[in-house]
């Protein structure tokens, strides 16, 4: 499978631009700054640039100032994030270094704050009282996986060294777990019949999802346009309508996420750690602008820290890195894509294609195309 998508590359971008934008299965982001007090660094407790780093402990993982570059010390993190209501941490969901590291600051964050809580963008609303009856022992991990419609061997067992273990963290803890996102019928109706359709719904569905407060216009939806642009070879009016309806139901979900987290804080949790995809995340993604305006009828002084986990083995923050996030993490170099068996397998013809396309190879196209369809996967789903 992955040898077919690489050497299709073009074509399953034009088929991939056209799915996504008529399915809407968007998962989601330049952190702003923090206030002083978090923002600081600890040149004393800096991570020395020459050490060996050990991917086996996430709590060994190269970790710099965003805005900066400044190398930071794990207790240094720490130490940010406990000036913070809200930590908000992005992965690409198929890290699994990002998801030790999770596991690793949120078991920290709970020793230190007894009060904090877990909110998930991988659970909606109306799983709620499904993910308390996990946490109240009425049902198990294999019942719980049921409920959320976690069917193929292969996503049980994902989940169960991700976001499970994040969960079952926070259950020793005897913490609350938020299922922070809007249901996606709801996200799809967004897209399709517009905010209006949805206000005309009773006030018991109402409450599954929250209207975006924030501006439309913003450095985050030319991101989303030039994302869902990069995954079409060319572009048309319909093309730009139907990427401004996919966006609108993305906006619904960043704010049902950031309203989610509100609540959560209101409910009695004193911090929230919130993990979510990256898009959301880096550089004042959808969900970040949401969760500021909303904390600030809240706090006097709202204070997110944003950290974004990078597929990197460096201990040095690359340039295109700087102003991610707050705070961003190396979780260790992707590791190489399977060889292309294009030459022992048969070729697959996807039934979009045209007869007359002319067929795409890997070396037809760059690092960076491969990149992009890879990225575009993993940011979008």
């Amino acid at each position: 499978m992955i040898s077919y998508l690489l050497s299709h590359q073009r074509r399953l971008l034009t088929i991939l631009s056209v799915w996504i934008l008529s399915t809407i299965s968007l998962a989601g982001c330049h952190g702003g700054p923090m206030s002083s007090s978090i923002d600081g660094s600890s040149p004393e407790n800096a991570v020395p640039s020459g050490r060996v780093v050990s991917f086996a402990d996430p709590r060994e993982f190269p970790v710099f100032i965003g805005a900066s570059g400044i190398p930071l010390s794990w207790q240094d993190v720490l130490d940010r994030a406990s000036h913070a209501q809200v930590i908000v941490i992005g992965e690409l969901h198929d890290d699994t270094h990002a998801h030790d590291l999770q596991l690793a600051i949120l078991q920290d964050i709970l020793k230190q704050n007894p009060r904090a809580a877990l909110s998930l963008e991988f659970l909606e609303r109306n799983q709620q009282i499904d993910v308390d009856d996990y946490l109240d022992d009425i049902i198990d991990v294999e019942a719980l996986l049921d409920r959320l419609g976690i069917r193929s061997l292969e996503a049980r067992a994902s989940w169960k060294a991700s976001y499970i273990r994040l969960i079952d963290a926070a259950k020793s803890a005897h913490a609350p777990v938020t299922a922070a996102n809007a249901p996606r019928r709801y996200v799809r109706l967004a897209r399709t019949d517009g905010y209006d359709r949805l206000k005309q719904l009773p006030a018991d569905r109402r409450a599954m999802f929250d209207f975006p407060i924030t501006p439309v216009d913003s450095p985050y939806k030319d991101r989303f346009f030039d994302l869902m642009s990069q995954s079409a070879e060319g572009d048309s009016n319909g093309h730009a309508s139907n990427v401004a309806a996919s966006f609108r139901s993305q906006r619904m979900w960043d704010a049902t996420m950031a309203q989610s987290i509100v609540n959560t804080l209101r409910h009695g949790a004193s911090q929230v750690v919130h993990v979510i995809g990256r898009f959301h995340v880096d550089e004042q993604g959808g969900t970040v602008l949401e969760l500021r305006s909303r904390l600030r009828s809240f706090f006097s002084t709202p204070r997110v820290l944003t950290i974004s986990c990078v597929q990197s083995d460096s201990l040095t923050l690359a340039d295109e890195d700087l102003r991610r996030a707050d705070i961003v993490f190396h979780t260790g170099a992707r590791p190489p894509e399977p060889e292309d068996q294009a030459e022992t397998q048969p070729t697959a013809t996807a039934p979009e294609e045209s007869a007359t396309q002319p067929a795409s190879s890997p070396e037809q196209t760059s690092d960076a195309e491969q990149v992009r369809v890879r990225d575009v996967f993993q940011i979008l789903f």
